[in-house]
């Protein structure tokens, strides 16, 4: 365990809200979290705590179109700073390539689902700790052939504005090296957005055209690509992790 300075604990106050991610009465789960924390980070909760609505009032947020596993993860990142989705059940010896590519999908699609709940949130730190996590899993299921379906393809393009999001921009990345000839015929079969296929093709034509023809899927964690900081200049959330102080 590593130590750090006193200065870059935690401020959490006495004060809590209650956040009900889910529709109610059946499919919602309550969050209580520590108010000065999920403020600090959430530009959306303090916003609407700071007006005299009803939530402030009554210190209880409902975000009855996000998913309460998604927002459990939003939780522990709060606190720990670190993006609990792992299923480790999956990765148990003698489990099958099967079960474990069906459970790291899972995951993926989960993760997708907190990068678009941080831009509801505008917590973009949530967001970029989310964005690497999908990067490394986009190497793993390249490597075991898991390919991006239209159904995920659909809910990013449908809750993402702007051709420049950096989720759009790796689902079609990861579908580009995914790509090849013999696969063509596949992927012009699976009910695509629009303009997801006319960007994935675009990118195949340039890669093709450039006679880079390799399946090597090398994602880098570039800030101006696929972080949301770099856009509005603000430091990387790595650079505001406590630093391990040495004895």
């Amino acid at each position: 365990m590593e130590r750090c300075s006193s200065k870059e604990s935690l401020v959490l106050g006495t004060m809590v809200l209650t956040v009900r991610a889910g529709l109610e009465p059946d499919a919602h789960e309550d969050f209580t979290v520590h108010d000065n924390l999920i403020r600090t980070h959430s530009p959306f909760i303090d916003a609407a705590m700071r007006n005299d609505w009803k939530e402030a009032q009554e210190r209880l947020i409902k975000m009855p179109e996000t998913d309460p596993v998604c927002f459990h993860i939003y939780v522990q990142w709060l606190y720990s700073s670190r993006i609990h989705s792992a299923v480790t059940t999956a990765a148990k010896p003698g489990s099958t390539i099967w079960a474990y590519s069906k459970a790291l999908n899972r995951e993926f699609d989960t993760l997708v689902g907190c990068w678009i709940m941080g831009d509801v949130l505008r917590d973009t730190d949530f967001q970029d700790a989310t964005m690497d996590i999908l990067m490394k899993l986009c190497r793993t299921i390249h490597g075991l052939g898991i390919e991006i379906l239209g159904p995920l393809a659909h809910y990013v393009y449908a809750h993402t504005t702007g051709k420049t999001s950096p989720l759009k921009a790796l689902l079609v990345a990861h579908t580009t090296v995914s790509l090849t000839p013999r696969k063509m015929e596949l992927f012009f079969k699976e009910d695509y957005p629009k303009d997801f296929v006319t960007e994935v093709l675009s990118a195949v034509y340039r890669r093709w055209n450039n006679g880079n023809t390799g399946q090597l899927l090398n994602l880098e964690a570039k800030c101006e690509t696929y972080h949301q900081h770099y856009k509005t200049g603000g430091p990387c959330y790595k650079d505001k992790l406590p630093k391990p102080m040495p004895l």
